[in-house]
């Protein structure tokens, strides 16, 4: 399954390290470029970012799955307390003013786990 999504990588070689919006389609990772307006496997992604790259589409395709519905409390308990150290700030009502692409997908997986939605 196609997994896109937004990361920190140097991407393209007349740039630095900035956020990027990728997409991971069958182990094959294309970087959307902006002049181009389309994603491109024309990128200058190292070795070691693209493993990353790769890893975190398949812990997304692993989230996509059902096996969340389920989860064990220890599970929530343990992504609320990521959240807590990605944020700095206990898991309260504090935390919907947190942002950012790594936080939004541990409250989804908390939403998810939860069971608020399908």
């Amino acid at each position: 399954m196609a997994q896109m999504f937004t990361i920190r990588c140097k991407a393209f070689c007349d740039e630095g390290v900035r956020w990027n919006r990728v997409l991971v389609d069958d182990g094959k990772v294309l970087v959307w470029d902006k002049p181009a307006g389309h994603y491109t496997t024309c990128h200058s992604l190292s070795r070691s970012a693209l493993r990353r790259i790769r890893r975190h589409a398949a812990w997304l395709d692993g989230l996509t799955t059902n096996h969340l519905t389920n989860a064990a409390p220890d599970m929530l308990a343990a992504l609320r307390a990521a959240v807590s150290v990605l944020t700095g700030w206990e898991f309260t009502s504090r935390l919907d003013e947190a942002d950012g692409p790594t936080v939004r997908l541990c409250k989804a997986a908390i939403a998810k786990a939860e069971g608020r939605v399908s």
